[in-house]
Formats: structure tokens, C-alpha cells, sequence
């Protein structure tokens, strides 16, 4: 387990809570915190240490997005619906952040329960309980 991975996962959620729930929400920024959260949640059981994490380039550690979910279940770190789930927030993270149409607020906070669950599931129920 990588804890500080498992600390920015908590942080994106905790951000994506906030953002969709402003009384001038940032659905765009609350969907790419969202699925961040999940992301990172994924990456902190995927690699129990840092130097487990592919290196992309020289100095520079991270999963590709487009492979986290195959390589997730692959690793049994999700199970199918997770899998589901985690894609449908990865495809929402580019339309927030690359396509013209904006999320709504709905769409947000749909996104940010969905990356609750995830982070839930791999860090245990309540182990970030201010959202």
C-alpha cells in the first residue's frame, strides 16, 4: 500500500465533494477530482511501493489511464462492476476536461459517489467520511 498515493485519493475526493457542492458549482473540476480519486485509489493497490509504479520517462512514475482498468482487474484490485464504474469516470474526466459540453452538476455529483464507492472499496467504508 502506498500511503500518500492513499492521502491524494482522499484529497481529490474530498475536493470533488466540494467543488460539486459549491452554491456556484465547478462540475468540470469536481468530475476530473472524481476520477482522480479513483484513480489514485486504484494505483495505491496496484503498486505497493513506488519503484513498483511503470516509469513512463526518465524520473516520471504513473499508470496510463487508458490501461488502469484491464490492468486492475487483471490484478484482482476490482472486480467487473468497479471496472465498469472506473471507465465510465475515466470517459467523464475527458469530456470534463477536452470536450466543449460541460458537466452538469447532476452529472458531478453522480461522479463523485461513483468515485466514493471506488475508494471505499479498496481503502475501506468510511475511511474518508467528510463527503
Amino acid at each position: 500500500m502506498n500511503r500518500n498515493v492513499e492521502r491524494k485519493a482522499c484529497e481529490n475526493l474530498s475536493a470533488a465533494g466540494t467543488l460539486a457542492n459549491l452554491e456556484d458549482p465547478c462540475p468540470n473540476a469536481a468530475t476530473t477530482r472524481a476520477y482522480y480519486a479513483a484513480y489514485q485509489a486504484v494505483w495505491s493497490r496496484l503498486a505497493p511501493g513506488v519503484n513498483d509504479v511503470p516509469e513512463v520517462r526518465p524520473g516520471v512514475r504513473y499508470y496510463k489511464h487508458d490501461e488502469v482498468g484491464s490492468l486492475a482487474q487483471d490484478r484482482r484490485v476490482l472486480d467487473r462492476d468497479l471496472v465498469l464504474l472506473f471507465e465510465d469516470l475515466r470517459e467523464a474526466r475527458v469530456k470534463a476536461d477536452y470536450f466543449v459540453d460541460d458537466c452538469t452538476q447532476a452529472d458531478a455529483l453522480e461522479h463523485v459517489q461513483n468515485a466514493k464507492v471506488i475508494v471505499e472499496s479498496l481503502l475501506g467504508e468510511g475511511y474518508r467520511d467528510d463527503q
